[in-house]
């Protein structure tokens, strides 16, 4: 697996869709912090390995929550921003506001879906 959470085998043309798929992956090139990568790769193996509970991502998943767990409004609104761009109804140059904050959406998605999922096996 590349690791990737959408397909990156753009042309080079594509500027635009490449900066959105940067900012779907959380990618440093987009200014996003690299706890987020790892934390990706920990949950990426796990869920591959059946997610069972374990230590490593359980302790990645509270850091980063403590780090950047943030009011439910700022998850509605991002959830709102990428439908919106998704929908071609606003440009990628706005997820700018999240990755500047540090706000990774489908990072803190698996953040908060790990610490329950192992939260369930205590």
């Amino acid at each position: 697996a590349s690791g990737k959470l959408v397909k990156t085998d753009l042309s080079d043309s594509d500027e635009l869709a490449r900066a959105f798929i940067q900012h779907l992956n959380c990618e440093r090139t987009a200014g996003y912090p690299e706890d987020w990568t790892t934390f990706k790769r920990l949950l990426q193996s796990n869920v591959a390995n059946g997610w069972p509970p374990n230590l490593a991502l359980v302790n990645a998943a509270y850091s980063l929550f403590e780090e950047y767990g943030e009011p439910l409004d700022l998850m509605q609104k991002a959830t709102s921003l990428f439908w919106t761009i998704v929908q071609g109804w606003d440009t990628v140059e706005k997820l700018e506001s999240l990755s500047g904050v540090g706000h990774c959406h489908y990072g803190m998605v698996g953040v908060c879906a790990t610490i329950a999922q192992h939260q369930l096996h205590d």
